[in-house]
This record gives C-alpha cells, structure tokens and sequence, in this order.
C-alpha cells in the first residue's frame, strides 16, 4: 500500500512540474517588491523620532503639575507612554532600514518645555498642561502629514498612519478633557 501512495504521490508532482510554465516579466511585475528606504527618510524618519522623544517628556513633565485633577494627570501620563512606545517603534524601524536613530530631542522641544513652565507659573497647571499636550499632538500630526508627502517606503507608511490614528484619538480625548478642566 506505501509503494501505492508514494508512487501515485511522485506522478501528481511529475504531472504538476511537467504543467506549470516558466515565469514571465510579466509575473515578475505582479509580484509584491520591498521598497528601499531612502537615507531621506531615514533622515526624516530621524527627525520624527527627536519630535516624539520631546513630546514624551513634555507630556510626562505636564502630567506632574501640582494642581492637575488625578484624571488630567492619569491621562497625560498615558499619552507620554504611548509616545514613548511609539518613539520606540519608529527607532526600530530606522534600524530595520539601516540607519542609526536618534536618541534626543531638538532644542525647540526644551525650548518649548521651558515655555511652558513658565506659562504654568501664572495659570491654571492643568489648563495650561492640557493646552501644551494639544499643541504638541497637534504638531506629530502635522510633522506625520508631511512626512507621507514624501513617499516613504509602505511599511513606514502603514507604521506613521497608526501612530497618526492614534494620536487623533488622543487629541479627541484632550478636547473633551480642556472643556472641563
């Protein structure tokens, strides 16, 4: 009975091979390619990264206002840490491309952290920390919009569309949160 099957076996596999034709340009052209990444956007993927790690420590900064409601301050510690696993993945990615990523903030982002200490000093900590986060979730959505006029590879570009969608998300919840801090 083996001698059975494993000859019937080899004859559909001779039959199969004897069937199939050799490959054209033409299914060459149909075949899913990996793009190569750019040393651009690994620079702009670099750039990106420095954004992000000022806005994780913005965020955990304004989440530390002493006069932030618990709930203002759970919330912005939560965007801090989703930034910094985002932050994480994007480093990742520059790596898988061949690049070195970054490991610091620009100096606009301590610039604009100093800022906001000192607009805290003379208003509401919690307003002032939830207006900041906005402006810097604002400011990713626009740094990831300009970004995807580029062409980046699709990989990038599925990675900075989900980090983009949840970065909507949290502005969303950041408005309802500034209409009743």
């Amino acid at each position: 009975m083996y001698k059975l099957i494993a000859g019937a076996s080899a004859a559909a596999l001779l039959g199969a091979c004897a069937a199939t034709t050799e490959p054209t340009v033409a299914d060459a052209a149909t075949q899913p390619t990996v793009q190569a990444a750019s040393g651009a956007e690994i620079e702009r993927l670099n750039d990106f990264v420095s954004v992000m790690i000022d806005a994780e420590t913005l965020y955990e900064q304004a989440s530390d206002l002493p006069d932030n409601e618990e709930g203002v301050s759970m919330a912005l510690a939560s965007i801090a840490e989703d930034r910094e696993d985002q932050r994480e993945y994007l480093q990742a990615r520059i790596e898988a491309l061949g690049g070195t990523a970054d490991q610091y903030g620009e100096a606009v982002g301590t610039t604009h952290r100093v800022f906001t200490q000192i607009r805290s000093a003379f208003s509401d900590d919690s307003e002032v920390a939830i207006e900041e986060v906005l402006r810097g979730e604002r400011y990713i959505v626009t740094q990831i919009g300009e970004i995807m006029t580029t062409g980046p590879t699709d990989d990038t570009a599925e990675l900075l569309a989900s980090i983009r969608s949840d970065v909507m998300e949290d502005i969303e919840m950041l408005e309802d949160l500034d209409k009743v801090a």
